[in-house]
């Protein structure tokens, strides 16, 4: 995967793991998506999509804490309070 190949060469790239995170959940690794994911949002906050594609990847695993957080994120990142 050319992602393996960017991170290697610079494993700080939030975008690499966000991509990677997508492509393996296209190819039904879940648990995979799921690291690469929570590494993109630890890298970039802002990164709406992935909170997206991580809230699917917990919904498919059956993960439930933090689901909820999860799919009530804001495109800056911040929590939005949950009612």
């Amino acid at each position: 995967m050319i992602f393996n190949t960017a991170l290697a060469l610079n494993p700080n790239i939030a975008e690499a793991y966000a991509n990677r995170g997508s492509a393996r959940g296209n190819l039904k690794d879940y648990k995979g998506a799921l690291e690469d994911l929570n590494t993109a949002i630890e890298l970039n906050p802002g990164m709406a999509e992935v909170y997206m594609n991580r809230g699917l990847a917990k919904l498919i695993l059956g993960i439930r804490k933090g689901r909820g957080r999860t799919w009530t994120r804001r495109t800056d990142g911040r929590a939005v309070p949950e009612l």
